[in-house]
């Protein structure tokens, strides 16, 4: 197969913050076979990377607040980096999403977008209407009525609108678009080893996201994030990074204890760390000592060259890799 290289920017937004990178993909899709990765064709070059932080929201889970603000600065970004490329793939927070498994009746597929809809409407009480839909099938369950879990995430069009709208005057050329739970777990499977350490997919992974005013917390298993969980730290607190980590600390080991509650026949095998804030601080120790768990900060990814601040842009080339089923044999 011919090499399939494309140039990208990728963009991470999320309502206080965004993330810029400039890179290059050669393939850029993992091949899944009965649920497992069957082949890996994912490499990519960077080769910049911009990241900005608001003292306020500038997003929220309806609309772009401050629209003017966040265009002058991701403009000011993009001018920086020259991106070779218009070609965009997109990474949304999942602070700026609705995010909800649920549970409808084994019914044909052609049935599915109007009951997962209609579950939705009714366990949420909102509009459908005024939201986009995405679900796939996790799960299937027979307790007497076979029933599929679908894992949904839901956009507020208002929302959807706002970010094209941006994106169309800043002349970029939408391509993908992701949230960043789902890109981190793509990108995780397209890894073959953090910092020289080989993954092992069928673990659970602790994925700590931090910046200077927050904490995004993922956990990962099987190929998909069982939960996700955003902790504000005191940006206004002149006091050490490391002092305002450890002070929401009864927060995190709590959803820590939350996650393994409800997931009795999982342990987590690993914490990785990745964010600004972790560039030029080593957080390593704090988290392994408090949580028990062994702790790394991303510092090389295996199938990413040019590594520089190499532990920001999982989600953004997690958002542009495609997951595909393998044919099978003889087809």
């Amino acid at each position: 197969m011919a090499n399939k290289n494309q140039d990208w920017i990728g963009i991470e937004l999320g309502s206080n913050y965004f993330r810029v990178i400039d890179y290059r993909s050669t393939f850029d899709n993992v091949l899944m076979k009965e649920g497992l990765v069957d082949r890996i064709q994912c490499d990519f070059t960077i080769r910049g990377v911009k990241s900005y932080g608001f003292d306020e929201e500038v997003m929220d889970k309806s609309h772009i607040l401050k629209p003017e603000m966040l265009q002058a600065e991701l403009a000011k970004a993009i001018s920086e980096l020259k991106p070779k490329s218009k070609r965009l793939a997109l990474s949304l927070e999942n602070s700026l999403v609705l995010t909800r498994d649920v549970q409808i009746p084994q019914v044909e597929k052609k049935l599915l977008d109007s009951v997962v809809a209609y579950e939705i409407k009714e366990s949420l009480l909102i509009d459908t209407a005024d939201y986009h839909l995405q679900y796939r099938l996790v799960d299937q369950i027979d307790d007497g009525a076979k029933k599929y879990v679908m894992s949904t995430v839901i956009l507020s069009k208002t929302l959807y609108q706002d970010i094209w709208v941006l994106v169309g005057e800043l002349g970029l050329k939408p391509g993908r678009l992701d949230i960043n739970s789902n890109a981190l777990t793509k990108q995780i499977m397209a890894v073959q080893s953090f910092n020289n350490i080989p993954i092992q997919r069928d673990q659970t992974f602790a994925i700590f996201d931090i910046d200077f005013n927050r904490i995004n917390l993922y956990f990962i298993s099987d190929g998909n994030v069982d939960l996700n969980r955003k902790i504000l730290l005191d940006a206004e607190d002149e006091r050490p990074l490391v002092d305002r980590i450890y002070q929401q600390f009864d927060t995190i080991q709590n959803t820590f204890r939350f996650y393994l509650t409800h997931k009795k026949n999982k342990s987590i095998s690993n914490i990785l760390l990745m964010g600004q804030a972790t560039q030029g601080e080593n957080l390593d120790e704090l988290f392994e000592e408090s949580l028990l768990v062994p702790a790394k900060t991303i510092r090389s990814i295996s199938n990413v060259t040019n590594q520089t601040k190499s532990n920001l842009f999982l989600p953004m080339i997690g958002a542009a890799i495609e997951v595909q089923s393998s044919r099978r044999a003889g087809r």
